[in-house]
């Protein structure tokens, strides 16, 4: 058994992350925010991208309003609600379609306690597992 098996074999509860860990998605959100809204110039979306990236720890109820806002879109609640919505759309069928990381199946079956910490909201992740 390899190193890294033994030691989580060995530990009494793994903790997880999810993008990148147990499924290759780690560019889903990147394409997600890049793709959200359509019919606005390149250089916009660079821009959103850049920012998203520039600023992973801020949450996507903060983030999609202000891009709004730089692209001139009104931010009654149900438009914010209809970008939301998109937004996590773009998100679940990303993930959906990503490849799992090679062996991560495996372990988890094999495990009898885990833990997942992700940033995703609960209910998105709950459909996606």
């Amino acid at each position: 058994m390899s190193d890294i098996k033994e030691l989580i074999f060995s530990s009494k509860i793994i903790f997880w992350d999810f993008d990148g860990v147990i499924k290759k998605s780690n560019q889903v959100k990147n394409d997600a925010f890049f793709n959200l809204f359509e019919d606005i110039k390149k250089e916009q979306k660079e821009y959103i991208l850049s920012h998203h990236i520039n600023n992973q720890g801020l949450s996507r109820f903060k983030k999609i309003p202000y891009y709004m806002e730089y692209l001139g879109i009104e931010t009654k609640e149900s438009n914010v609600q209809a970008y939301l919505n998109r937004f996590s759309e773009l998100v679940f069928n990303g993930v959906i379609n990503s490849d799992w990381v090679e062996g991560v199946l495996e372990i988890l079956s094999e495990l009898d306690k885990s833990i997942l910490i992700t940033a995703t909201p609960q209910d998105e992740i709950e459909r996606i597992i």
